[in-house]
């Protein structure tokens, strides 16, 4: 147990003057403290030494964007070569890929053909049987709670304004509806 006690070490990491609550190269708003411009000094130097360069330092000019007025000729004229190479490229990888169109694989091929050929018109005509039916039963709710002469214009209506052929079949059905509801009403007065 002897041995264990005179293993421990306390450590302490941090800078020696060190404070709490006290900043020693910046200040909260970001700025640097006096120390801190000193430190700062000494690294660019150091860096200086070992790149032989210097340090490059956001200019306020750059993060401006220039408008065309201010640019010089040969500024301009890069730029626009630039856009023109950008443009350039752009087009060439659209036409290679019209001229070389990627090799499809038969599992891809075949579900492309199915779901064209198969699935998507199977599922227009589903979608078309259930919203025929809910206009006939939206029809017949309305045909059976209006009276005789209202009747007598929507036949009018549908006779007269044909306009193709799922007209014509939709007046049928329309016909055969109003009729049935014709025969229903007469029923219920003659009772």
């Amino acid at each position: 147990m002897d041995q264990n006690k005179s293993n421990e070490v306390l450590t302490h990491h941090g800078v020696l003057g060190m404070r709490w609550g006290r900043r020693l190269y910046q200040n909260k708003d970001g700025s640097l403290t006096p120390l801190g411009r000193k430190r700062a000094d000494k690294l660019i130097s150091k860096y200086k030494k070992v790149t032989g360069k210097n340090v490059i330092e956001n200019d306020s000019k750059q993060n401006i964007k220039r408008t065309v007025k201010s640019m010089t000729n040969e500024e301009l004229s890069r730029f626009t070569n630039r856009l023109n190479m950008e443009s350039n490229f752009i087009e060439a990888s659209n036409r290679r890929n019209r001229l070389n169109p990627q090799e499809v694989s038969r599992g891809k091929r075949f579900i492309n053909k199915l779901t064209n050929d198969v699935i998507v018109p199977a599922v227009t005509n589903a979608a078309r049987e259930q919203t025929q039916k809910w206009l006939n039963r939206q029809f017949g709710k309305v045909l059976n709670n209006t009276n005789s002469s209202t009747k007598k214009t929507i036949k009018k209506y549908v006779e007269t304004n044909p306009r193709n052929s799922d007209l014509q079949k939709q007046k049928e059905e329309m016909l055969k509806s109003i009729r049935n509801n014709l025969q229903t009403d007469t029923k219920k007065r003659k009772k």
